[in-house]
This record gives C-alpha cells, sequence and structure tokens, in this order.
C-alpha cells in the first residue's frame, strides 16, 4: 500500500540525512548524487530499488535458472551490500563503505612536481595509523590504486625514492574510518596530474570538485622568488616545482568561482589548507625565520604556528597569492609538512618518514586537536 512505503521511503530518507550520507560518486568528471543503480547477482540492474508496489522490504529478481533472490530495498535491511553503479555515469562505485559512511570528498591540488602523490600516500598511511589507535575504531584503505599505494609505501620505507608519477586520470583514494563517538566518515581523497591545475579547461572538467568539502593546496617553497637560487642545491631526486604558485592559484580559483559559486564576486565557505611541502629541506640558516615553523620542531598545530607558516610564506614571495586566496575563502589555514622527513642521500638508507603529513587533513575535518 502506498501508505505503507511512502513512510518507509521518508523514514530511510531522513536516516540517510542524519548520517550525511549521499552516494557521491567519486569519479573526477561526474558530480552525481543519490541513489545508485543496485545489481543482482544475475546482472539485471534496478534503479529505483526502494521500498514500493513490488515489495515493501524486499524485490524478487527472478533468474533464467528458476532461483529468486530477495532483493533489500532499504540500507539497513542490507542493500548497500549489492554491487551499486553511479546513478549518472553508470560506472562502479568502487568503495565500499559508500552508503554506509558520509562522504568526505578532500581535493589535493599543486602543480607538477611538487610532491602530491608521495605525499598523499604518506599521509593516507599515516592518517590510517593516527585513527586506528584510537579506541573501537575500524580504519581501511579503499583504492582501485591500493596495490600502487602498498608498494610505494614499501619502497619509502626501504628508503627509495619511487620515480614519478605519470597519467592524465585523477584518482580517488578512500580511506573509510569508523570511531565511535567521534567519527564516521568516508575520506575520498583527490590526486589529479599536477598539469590540471595549470589550465583552467583541464580543471573545469573535473565536476567532482563540485562536491568537495575541503581543499589542500600544496605549495613547493623553492617555487617562491626568495628561495628560487636554492633549487639548484636540492638532490637529483626532489626537484623543485617549476611553475609559478601564483599561476596555480589563479587557476584554483577560476574553477571554484565556475564549479562552487553562483558569483564570481561570492566568498567559498569551502576551508582551504596550505600545506608548505620539503619542510625538512627549507635553509633555515639563510633564512632564520623558517625555523619557527620546521616540522620537526614537533610542534602540534596552533594558531600561532599557522599564522607564522602565513608570514613566512607571504615573506618568500608569495603575498599577492595568500591575499587572492583569503580573499576568495572564508577559511584558510596554513601547514608546513614533510613528505619524506628527510632529504634523500645516497649515504642515508633509513626509511622515509613523514612530518606533519595528518595536521592539515585534521584541520579540515574539525579534528587538529586530536
Amino acid at each position: 500500500s502506498v501508505f505503507v512505503f511512502i513512510p518507509m521511503r521518508m523514514a530511510h530518507g531522513l536516516w540517510l540525512l542524519s548520517r550525511r550520507i549521499t552516494y557521491c560518486c567519486p569519479y573526477e568528471n561526474c558530480s552525481f548524487r543519490g541513489l545508485p543503480i543496485h545489481v543482482c547477482t544475475c546482472g539485471i540492474h534496478y534503479a529505483d530499488l526502494k521500498p514500493g508496489f513490488y515489495g515493501i522490504f524486499h524485490h524478487k529478481c527472478h533468474h533464467n535458472d528458476g532461483t529468486i533472490a530477495r532483493l533489500p530495498t532499504m540500507d539497513w535491511l542490507g542493500r548497500k551490500k549489492l554491487n551499486g553503479l553511479c546513478g549518472g555515469c553508470k560506472r562502479p562505485l568502487a568503495f565500499s563503505s559508500i552508503g554506509e559512511l558520509a562522504e568526505h570528498p578532500i581535493a589535493v591540488v599543486g602543480g607538477p612536481k611538487v610532491g602530491k602523490t608521495i605525499f598523499l600516500i604518506q599521509a593516507i598511511h599515516a592518517l590510517h595509523k593516527h585513527f586506528s589507535g584510537m579506541s573501537g575504531s575500524r580504519v581501511s584503505i579503499e583504492s582501485e590504486q591500493y596495490q600502487t599505494i602498498e608498494t610505494t609505501l614499501a619502497q619509502l620505507h626501504a628508503g627509495i625514492l619511487p620515480s614519478k608519477t605519470s597519467g592524465t586520470t585523477m584518482h580517488a583514494h578512500g580511506l573509510a574510518i569508523r570511531v565511535p563517538r567521534r567519527l564516521q566518515r568516508l575520506l575520498y581523497l583527490y590526486d589529479a596530474p599536477g598539469e590540471d591545475f595549470l589550465a583552467r579547461e583541464r580543471l573545469g572538467k573535473k565536476q567532482s570538485l563540485r562536491n568537495i568539502a575541503g581543499i589542500l593546496l600544496l605549495l613547493d617553497p623553492f617555487s617562491l622568488p626568495a628561495l628560487a637560487d636554492h633549487s639548484q642545491r636540492l638532490v637529483s631526486g626532489l626537484k623543485a616545482a617549476m611553475d609559478p604558485f601564483h599561476e596555480v592559484v589563479t587557476v584554483l580559483i577560476s574553477a571554484v568561482n565556475m564549479l562552487l559559486l553562483d558569483r564570481s564576486t561570492d566568498r567559498c565557505n569551502v576551508p582551504l589548507a596550505v600545506v608548505l611541502t620539503k619542510g625538512d629541506a627549507l635553509p633555515v640558516i639563510d633564512y632564520p625565520f623558517l625555523a619557527d615553523i620546521h616540522p620537526s620542531n614537533g610542534h602540534a598545530y596552533s594558531a600561532v604556528l599557522g599564522s607564522r607558516c602565513r608570514c613566512a610564506i607571504q615573506d618568500l614571495g608569495a603575498r599577492q597569492s595568500v591575499y587572492m586566496l583569503e580573499q576568495k575563502f572564508s577559511r584558510v589555514g596554513y601547514f608546513v609538512v614533510s613528505a619524506l622527513g628527510r632529504m634523500p642521500t645516497t649515504i642515508d638508507k633509513g626509511a622515509f618518514l613523514p612530518l606533519g603529513v595528518t595536521q592539515p587533513f585534521l584541520w579540515l575535518l574539525d579534528l587538529e586537536r586530536e
């Protein structure tokens, strides 16, 4: 009866709303949010598997061999265990926790050679370790690139610097975090080729950015004017980014205006973490003010440390970029990290252990005091 299944649909919708579950598509060129297409084991697709005239609690799927499968109509009855396709682009929803946890997409932004991939892989590992240490927690990495992540981590732990990644596709790595009474989220961590952040038309095609809950902007200090002469001191395996930071900022703001805002004059409420990378290589002798933000000092994030980092970025030649970002974003935080923890050398064969890589993500999740 319609008087039964409509209230049940409403109840299930309120349950999803309370948990902030939207079935957000993780693919780069799709911004669809909504009920997935569920797939029976026989391969038949169901685009409207909800309580209805075909069944309140289950729909029946009649197989060619005469068997009948009972498909649950709501997630709390087991619907989320079925294979699903995005209701927009029809591609498989690869993350098993979609429909169980609230999605929290975070875009990692930066030009070529800024170190996005190694930073992100180290951060995924560090976040996994951070949350796994909490009582009663369950944390899992969900990614089609899982084997690549494991291989890269093994190289870094063996003191081997991985080769530069290539490709033209933005990958979404999933980190499912279940911490009782603290955090229940499925992080989408987007890693796009650096070249995408140098061209408005390429970044503007990333429709998934319409759903982002946070932006993490990586900045190579040796790409800034004050440290340009120091870039040649870096070892061959750690090259400085060649593209101006101001150019990346300009393209990012253009994409935000296009994908997130109604008017280009509006401010963006998505939090932005500006992250100064390669903190282990900062020339603190020549620039003593950089010693106060060095990640090896072991400081936890604070507003004071963030302010020092902001001033350092300005003093290194990015004052105009900082101004542009703070005019566009209503909440901006500043951080210094080291994805490797030390400079690569032929003498030191120890593991590359990151410094500070969790802090920007905890800040974006409003957990910076964790």
